[in-house]
């Protein structure tokens, strides 16, 4: 790398040494659409990708109770390795909850990881 600080795969090393000390682990599933054969689909999920190193990050949200459902809304961060497949309406599974992913902020280049905006569902 011209003119840097860095030289060639210290940042590969400093992003696999990141992922390495993320200390949660998540399942990451996608939307699949299967056709049903009489031109309509069936909405599935699907896990893409299992065992994802992550770092979970709590932030506000609310717990409101019906008559027969609890509905909990929880705004979260999730920060998953520079390299990681994850997409905004991806799903994630920690511990038993589900998670949606909202957005994700796609880093620069020089980035260690990427932060994703979700929520409890």
């Amino acid at each position: 790398m011209a003119n840097s600080l860095l030289q060639d795969g210290d940042l590969a090393y400093v992003r696999a040494e990141v992922v390495a000390s993320l200390p949660d682990k998540i399942d990451i599933q996608r939307r699949t659409n299967t056709a049903d054969g009489q031109g309509g689909f069936s909405e599935s999920w699907e896990t893409a990708y299992q065992d994802v190193s992550a770092r979970i990050t709590y932030g506000s949200g609310s717990n409101s109770v019906g008559v027969e459902q609890e509905n909990r809304s929880r705004q979260l961060k999730v920060s998953v390795g520079h390299n990681q497949s994850i997409e905004s309406g991806d799903r994630l599974l920690l511990s038993g909850d589900t998670l949606e992913v909202l957005s994700v902020d796609l880093p620069d280049s020089w980035h260690v990881f990427k932060i994703c905006q979700v929520r409890q569902i």
